[in-house]
Order: C-alpha cells, then structure tokens, then sequence
C-alpha cells in the first residue's frame, strides 16, 4: 500500500470514530481483498511463466544476467 493509498480515507474526510466511517471502512475492505487475491494470482502466475522460460532457456544452454567483472588478465586480453 503506497503512503497515498493510505491517507485516502483521511483526504476525503472520512471519520473512522464514527459508525459510518467504519462502516465504509469495512465496505471498501470487501472490495479490496478480492481485487488484491486476483493481483497476487497474477503475479504468481507471471512468475511462474517467468520460471519456466528460463528452465527452457538454461536447457538450451542459455544463461542469462549480468556478465562477471573483469580481471586484470581479461582485460588485457580484450585490449
């Protein structure tokens, strides 16, 4: 939850000491949760894809990521 989300209620002055700010607190607590359950799935899903894709790359002898330093004698050789 970014700082912005957070101080949503309190910007659009809704008073959570009341029994209707809670009551839309909780209101808005129903959305959410399943909004949030189906971007997490997404997410795992994303990942996992992520996953296989690269299970299929290493098996073609690809690897991927940033390349080591470079030594002194590495160096010398590429110059």
């Amino acid at each position: 939850m970014t700082a912005q989300q957070a101080e949503a209620p309190v910007a659009q002055g809704i008073d959570s000491s009341t029994r209707h700010g809670r009551d839309f607190s909780a209101m808005m607590s129903v959305f959410a949760d399943p909004h949030r359950e189906l971007a997490l799935a997404a997410t795992n899903d994303g990942l996992a894809a992520t996953n296989d894709g690269l299970a299929a790359a290493r098996g073609r002898g690809k690897f991927g990521g940033r390349l080591g330093a470079l030594t002194g004698s590495t160096l010398a050789s590429e110059v």
